[in-house]
């Protein structure tokens, strides 16, 4: 099987005056004769773990210029090229001489493996070690012997490999992740996570243990915790008798992450009540954020609320409804309150996916009224509500989307489109392009499905499924039935 952890060749084979196998492993090419007219450079005797340089007739590592083995710049490997620490930003550390192969014979003891684009000489090793410093020994298997290959607790997993912290070598990731690994990051259930524990996005913290918070990953809030040393560094543990939870230390509101204000009896950062008997607004509505009472919206807290109707207050900016938004916006300064929407209102259809860890621009959203699904008095006449999130969340909160089409429809946004909806909760949906995957294909997104279906999470990976009518009897294939939950409008095929 190939080997994914090794670096990939980028030569065009050989040299036509390499020096071949016999003379990379020789230390006395100058040999013992008491006539050679030139003095023998490599009359020296060199520590373990290295070996002479002829060029040089110094000690060098015996993994240096070997097929392999390291190298700094072009002209330090006997045969092939050089991928240089440097021209691979830390992807191979100490540089890797890069010789393909057809076969063991070329690779000066090494052995010659396949990887992505041909074969590549590796160094070999064994179960005590013998490789260099920052590489691994990748126990044999049935298509080759044991290999010397990067180890991945120092760079990583670039790609989609995860790191086994044990051996130090990359293994498949049993979850793909959305966006390939940069180095010093390795796949873990779906996300690149870093080694160092740094982070642009949520996408480079582990799923549900910790989220990115000023560029830090640090255990997600509400991590139990019996002592501060439960908590990260900067966290503090909050609650009595032993039982409390891990929150962002602060001393004012600007040293929490958006939607936290500091609270000056804990230290801590938490969010702001709002709504139920709180006097700071009510459900869906604007509500008064932090000490200095800036403009924000109470949302639900659901069942997690102590009282009913209370909800918290998030950060609220200046976009009306209608106007373009940036839900991923969460700065204080007046460019990123022109993005946020005003109180009441929430950003919706905004392609930028949060996860992503080279966040930019790819579009806006638009600025929504919030409702209570089931009641669209505040909407429009063309509006709906339609619940947003979970319907298993148990918060009631919902959005005036604009119906432009039955999801359950046989046509209705012509020749080359589909309706999308905009949850299972309702049937109304939009008109959007359709995709080209069928039922049972893979997608990344609903908009890679054709017709009337969405994008699932599967145990063999995302697919698409179709939408089915749960009142209709047979409403799917023989083989399937239509599987919804008791809130749902709509239900998918199974």
């Amino acid at each position: 099987m190939p080997v994914d952890v090794a670096p990939t060749p980028t030569g065009d084979g050989l040299h036509s005056d390499a020096v071949g196998p016999d003379a990379i492993a020789d230390q006395d090419l100058a040999g013992d004769s008491a006539i050679d007219a030139e003095p023998n450079p490599c009359a020296i005797i060199c520590d373990p773990g290295e070996r002479c340089d002829p060029a040089s007739g110094t000690c060098v590592s015996r993994h240096f210029g070997v097929p392999g083995g390291a190298c700094e710049a072009e002209g330090d490997c006997h045969v092939g090229d050089c991928l240089s620490q440097a021209a691979t930003a830390g992807a191979v550390p100490g540089g890797f001489c890069s010789v393909q192969c057809a076969d063991d014979g070329v690779c000066a003891g090494g052995a010659c493996v396949p990887v992505e684009q041909g074969r590549v000489c590796f160094e070999r090793c064994d179960e005590f070690g013998g490789c260099r410093p920052r590489w691994t020994c990748a126990p044999p298997t049935r298509d080759r012997a044991a290999i010397c290959v990067v180890d991945c607790r120092v760079a990583g997993c670039p790609g989609q490999g995860r790191c086994d912290a044990s051996s130090g070598a990359c293994e498949p990731s049993e979850v793909p992740c959305r966006y390939d690994c940069a180095v010093g990051e390795h796949c873990l259930d779906g996300r690149c996570v870093r080694l160092d524990g740094s982070c642009v996005t949520d996408y480079h913290c582990p799923a549900g243990v910790t989220a990115c918070v000023f560029g830090r990953c640090l255990p997600v809030e509400g991590t139990p915790c019996a002592q501060v040393d439960d908590c990260d560094a900067i966290q503090r543990c909050v609650g009595d008798d032993g039982v409390g939870i891990c929150a962002l230390a602060c001393a004012a509101d600007g040293d929490c992450p958006a939607h936290r204000v500091c609270r000056a009896d804990l230290g801590a950062c938490a969010y702001e009540p709002c709504g139920g008997d709180s006097a700071n607004g009510a459900l869906l509505g604007p509500c008064r954020f932090g000490s200095a009472g800036r403009p924000g919206t109470c949302l639900p807290l659901g069942n997690q609320a102590p009282r009913p109707g209370l909800g918290y207050c998030i950060e609220a900016g200046i976009a009306e409804t209608g106007e373009p938004c940036d839900a991923q916006s969460d700065g204080r300064t007046p460019r990123d309150r022109a993005v946020q929407c005003a109180p009441g209102r929430v950003c919706e259809g905004d392609p930028d996916d949060p996860l992503d860890p080279a966040p930019g621009e790819q579009g806006r959203g638009r600025c929504v009224a919030l409702c209570a699904p089931g009641d669209a008095a505040i909407c429009v006449a063309d509006e709906v509500c339609v619940e947003l999130g979970a319907p298993d969340e148990g918060r009631s909160v919902g959005a005036c989307l604009r119906s432009e089409c039955d999801a359950l429809a046989p046509a209705g946004c012509g020749i080359g489109g589909r309706c999308e909806p905009y949850a299972l909760t309702d049937r109304a949906g939009r008109c959007v392009p359709s995709g080209a995957a069928a039922i049972d294909e893979p997608c990344a997104a609903t908009a890679d499905c054709a017709g009337r279906a969405i994008c699932i999470a599967r145990a063999d990976g995302p697919a698409c499924a179709a939408l089915c009518d749960p009142q209709q009897a047979d409403a799917c294939e023989r083989s399937r039935w239509c599987y919804a939950e008791p809130e749902w409008a709509l239900g998918i095929c199974l």
